[in-house]
């Protein structure tokens, strides 16, 4: 289920589901499976633009579990779409780096990207792309997407993957528009 459904369906269809396999596996104290859908969930809630306050509660209780069932890799993973969201809440005076409470991208920016865990890597790098984005900073933008598609192929198979190329598309844009390329029309 985890990484199938937002093949078949909308993202925003998958949501329940995800709770679901979240809740099983609760049950059934199964922390990988807890860590993934957590992980997945909150992925997919981001993606499609859920209520940053809302998201931010969630992914504040999904680490606290992750926490406790010593999930570090899912629980990195959330920690670095936890700062985003709150970057995103303006709760920091540069919005586009990576550094506050839950997170801070210093150690993945200082040393070699390439010994480090490929998932945390591309995560890292994919939601700097996303901030400087969305902050208009473009050319930061460029260098950090550059970064995240060293390591794209293993978000192969998740609506990441889409994700990234979707914007892609949109900072490409961005830069040839800022570069005189297109036309300006005014409405």
């Amino acid at each position: 289920f985890l990484f199938v459904q937002h093949w078949k369906r909308h993202v925003d269809q998958s949501l329940s589901g995800l709770l679901e396999c979240y809740r099983n596996s609760l049950e059934t104290g199964d922390g990988e499976f807890i860590g993934h859908a957590a992980h997945v969930f909150c992925k997919c809630a981001f993606a499609i633009g859920r209520p940053l306050p809302d998201l931010t509660e969630q992914l504040v209780a999904y680490r606290e579990v992750l926490e406790r069932f010593g999930q570090q890799r899912n629980l990195t993973d959330l920690s670095i779409m936890l700062q985003t969201a709150l970057n995103l809440r303006s709760e920091c005076s540069d919005p586009w780096i990576l550094k506050g409470r839950y997170f801070d991208e210093s150690p993945f920016l200082s040393g070699d990207p390439s010994a480090g865990i490929q998932e945390e890597i591309v995560n890292v790098f994919l939601h700097k792309f996303l901030l400087c984005f969305w902050f208009e900073r473009y050319e930061e933008a460029m260098a950090h997407r550059h970064m995240a598609a060293r390591f794209l192929n293993v978000t192969r198979g998740s609506f990441i993957f889409v994700m990234f190329h979707f914007y892609d598309s949109l900072v490409h844009l961005a830069m040839l528009r800022r570069g005189g390329l297109f036309p300006t029309r005014s409405c």
